[in-house]
């Protein structure tokens, strides 16, 4: 496997915190696409689930890390 399921989550996190898009599973896909050496869609929702539990696990992420006041600042 190339892409471990910790790497992917990272992706996930990386694009909550891009503000050209709006947190989408259609923005996310599109964001993707934008970067060749990332793994495919299909790859993405095997190993990490439906969009809901990506964004839930990716935001306990985001919490546990200390870095929630700037996810929300990216929100605003």
């Amino acid at each position: 496997r190339r892409w471990s399921n910790a790497e992917i989550g990272a992706l996930l996190v990386e694009f909550l915190f891009s503000i050209e898009h709006d947190g989408s599973f259609g923005d996310f896909q599109s964001w993707l696409r934008e970067r060749p050496d990332s793994p495919s869609v299909a790859t993405v929702r095997n190993r990490l689930g439906t969009w809901n539990e990506m964004k839930r696990n990716a935001i306990e992420q985001i919490v546990a890390s200390g870095r929630l006041s700037e996810l929300l600042a990216v929100c605003e």
